[in-house]
């Protein structure tokens, strides 16, 4: 098993539209933060037999209080030889929180937003690459975690065939509290208490502006 470190990296996600909608491009440009329900990335629009180029594992942990960091780990494995895979993370709605100076977590139209993590790299047949890095949120609230791993080199689209898939996501989301909040591998708004407004980003209490 090969271990290597991921750097940040150059911009890849802009702001579209409004903090309600999320319309990804045929690029690697998106919006951020969509409707709570909306998954970042879409890879497969039907559902015909494909090969997964890569498989995804990812966890968080920690004790998830404000300020506290939270350990992120990602498992990434080849399971077709790829010479150029790129691993990203993105955090949408701790990167508009942290522009803000955490004030807020409203998006602007045309907004960069960077990758929390970047690295590019070859992966061999079976190879597993692993990554484990620090986040750290500021502020009680809701936020989403995606990892993404696309292909960047010139491998056959096809095998005997049939199509290769060639990106893999995984998503997670944490809820940050004081009290100790929890990780959740989708997102279930019934589980959030009553008096919290159920929308991604810092905390609002309901009946507040803000």
């Amino acid at each position: 098993m090969r271990r290597f470190a991921v750097v940040g990296g150059t911009t890849s996600l802009v702001l579209l539209g409004c903090a309600e909608s999320l319309t990804p491009d045929p690029g690697s440009r998106l919006a951020v933060a969509p409707s709570p329900r909306q998954q970042l990335f879409s890879d497969s629009a039907t559902d015909m037999p494909m090969i997964e180029r890569f498989s995804i594992k990812f966890s968080a942990s920690g004790g998830l209080r404000p300020g506290d960091p939270v350990t992120i780990a990602l498992s990434v494995t080849a399971n077709r030889a790829t010479s150029a895979a790129e691993v990203s993370v993105f955090a949408p709605e701790v990167a508009l929180s942290e522009q803000s100076g955490w004030k807020n977590t409203r998006p602007v139209q045309g907004q960069a937003i960077a990758p929390h993590y970047r690295a590019t790299r070859s992966l061999l047949y079976a190879e597993t690459a692993e990554i484990t890095d620090k986040l750290t949120i500021s502020k009680a609230g809701l936020y989403r975690v995606v990892a993404r791993v696309v292909q960047r080199s010139k491998e056959p689209l096809t095998e005997d065939g049939v199509w290769i898939n060639n990106a893999a996501n995984a998503e997670l989301w944490l809820f940050v509290d004081e009290a100790g909040g929890r990780v959740m591998s989708s997102l279930d708004v019934n589980s959030l208490p009553d008096s919290v407004v159920r929308a991604p980003g810092i905390r609002r209490l309901q009946g507040r502006l803000g």
